[in-house]
């Protein structure tokens, strides 16, 4: 679902400034502090709450500042911390979901590759790549065989996966004047992905289900249901603060009910990623207009000698 409405997102972004110095400045605006402040909760406050090592040892650790650095400049695999979450049925990882920012990053590299050479507004070339990349995740592909990883191991067909999804994301940008955001269509992709589920073609399903799900639930549904979002972008900050937060509450709780996890961890996640946009994310991004200003509106046309409306 990120990476959906990632590719979306990133697709309009470039094509309201089509220029990769600005285009960069405002990526790096989006991904590095947000981060960077999340990485560092997790390092100060997270861990030493939870390591079963002494405070001394944890912090005279070298594994604690190399997680603190690396995790900061979005080389976030592998990433433990001494101590921390030992003992929880998902041992050692403490935010598995960062894996998934490096290959965000690329996509963004990849989304400014296609847009330089003005393909992000070639329907039949976005369609094309999006086919191949999800070709290469079915058993017409034997990358498709590759062993699966988990949130700190390496698992190519799930980057594939993600690009794949994301480049679907930029097509359906493209296509907005001309895409039909059908409920009906939507259920039929979602049964046909459950149909495959297990089976070889699972993952080529799931990205076409997901990504025109995302596109339907942001598009197609009542304005009540949206006033979650209501306080602003939390999209990112509930990405980031997620995984820590539950990992949080089975290290107190154990093993418990996945429902429960949910009642107990969304909220504090909620909050988390409220006070992340407030006086995190929103004050980052506010810096684009200083670094990458918007060029100025062309003024009109304005043929002379052409006759004056009447009054």
């Amino acid at each position: 679902m990120f990476f959906a409405m990632s590719g979306f997102l990133i697709a309009k972004s470039w094509s309201v400034q089509p220029h990769f110095a600005p285009f960069a400045v405002k990526r790096g605006l989006r991904l590095i502090p947000a981060l960077v402040v999340a990485v560092s909760v997790t390092v100060f406050v997270v861990g030493p709450i939870f390591t079963v090592l002494p405070l001394s040892s944890y912090f005279t650790d070298p594994t604690t500042w190399i997680y603190l650095l690396r995790c900061s400049f979005l080389i976030t695999f592998f990433g433990k911390l001494p101590g921390v979450f030992t003992t929880n049925p998902y041992p050692d990882a403490v935010n598995g979901s960062l894996w998934t920012l490096p290959v965000e990053a690329c996509c963004y590299a990849m989304a400014a590759v296609l847009g330089s050479l003005g393909l992000l507004r070639r329907n039949r070339v976005l369609f094309a790549f999006g086919v191949v990349l999800v070709l290469f995740v079915t058993p017409l592909s034997s990358i498709s065989l590759a062993p699966a990883g988990g949130t700190t191991s390496g698992n190519l067909p799930l980057v594939i996966m993600l690009g794949a999804t994301f480049v679907l994301g930029s097509l359906a940008y493209s296509l907005r004047a001309r895409l039909h955001l059908s409920w009906t269509i939507g259920a039929a992709l979602m049964a046909l992905w459950i149909l495959t589920w297990g089976g070889g073609w699972a993952r080529a399903t799931g990205i076409l289900a997901i990504a025109f799900a995302v596109l339907v639930l942001a598009f197609r549904t009542p304005a009540w249901l949206r006033r979650l979002t209501a306080p602003g972008d939390l999209s990112y900050g509930i990405y980031v603060y997620a995984f820590p937060v539950q990992q949080s509450v089975a290290a107190i709780w154990g093993a418990i009910d996945p429902l429960l996890m949910m009642a107990i961890a969304f909220p504090v996640t909620y909050g988390l990623a409220f006070v992340s946009w407030r006086l995190v994310e929103r004050r980052a991004l506010a810096l684009k207009r200083l670094v990458a200003p918007r060029p100025p509106e062309p003024a009109p046309v304005v043929l002379v000698g052409a006759p004056k409306p009447s009054s």
